[in-house]
Order: structure tokens, then C-alpha cells, then sequence
């Protein structure tokens, strides 16, 4: 069980965005640059929601995760459409589902390897 601290989960979400840029590039050189937008909108939103959910929430069961997620794309697209990012809901949706299931595999199998005391530093990396 991982209790994850405020400084954990922005940190742990700031590491993800180097997997996010990698996911973004790819999507660039396939489909063009209107995924940069995607990808700010996705780095401003989620370190405001991180940090919503860092004060508010002491355990996250693996469920809430896919809570957390689809409250994050729902945020990500509506100040898509406010600013009238030219992306389709659907390019948006596989963009943000690609990249989502990207990270959880990263978080679930990778980064405790990589870090074994991750979770008992409360997700803390430095």
C-alpha cells in the first residue's frame, strides 16, 4: 500500500511527463502539431488536479485512479474546446488513453523496480 505524500504524487507526476512528451512527440510526427496543445493543457491540468487530490485524498485505491483519470481528460477537454484547440474528441480521446495507459504500466511495473523504496517514501523521488 503506497500512502503517497503531496511532494510524491507532483513529483512522481512530473516524472510521468517525461513519458507524456515521448507519447506527445509520437502523436506530432503521426497526426501533426496540434498534440503540443494537448500536451500543455494535459502538464497545467494535472499538476493542479495533483495537487487538489495530494491535500484532499490520504489512500487511493487502485479504482479511484481510473476516477482521477477520467476527471483529468474531462478537464484537459473542456479547456480544449474553451480555447478552441483544433483536435477531434476522438484524436483527443486515443491521444489521452494512449498516453494514460502508457503511464500506469510505468507506474505499476516499472517504477517500483526502478525505485524499490518508492512506495514506502510515500512516492517521494528526490
Amino acid at each position: 500500500m503506497i500512502l503517497a505524500t503531496l511532494l510524491g504524487r507532483l513529483q512522481t507526476k512530473l516524472l510521468t511527463y517525461l513519458i507524456l512528451g515521448v507519447v506527445t512527440l509520437v502523436f506530432v510526427w503521426l497526426k501533426g502539431p496540434v498534440y503540443l496543445w494537448a500536451f500543455g493543457v494535459t502538464m497545467i491540468v494535472g499538476i493542479i488536479l495533483e495537487a487538489v487530490w495530494g491535500l484532499s485524498v490520504v489512500y487511493q485505491p487502485g479504482w479511484l485512479t481510473v476516477v482521477f483519470g477520467a476527471v483529468e481528460f474531462l478537464s484537459v477537454l473542456g479547456i480544449t474546446l474553451l480555447f478552441r484547440v483544433p483536435m477531434p474528441m476522438l484524436s483527443a480521446l486515443l491521444y489521452y488513453l494512449t498516453a494514460w495507459s502508457i503511464i500506469q504500466l510505468f507506474l505499476l511495473y516499472m517504477l517500483p523496480v526502478w525505485r524499490m523504496s518508492w512506495g514506502e517514501d510515500g512516492a517521494e523521488l528526490w
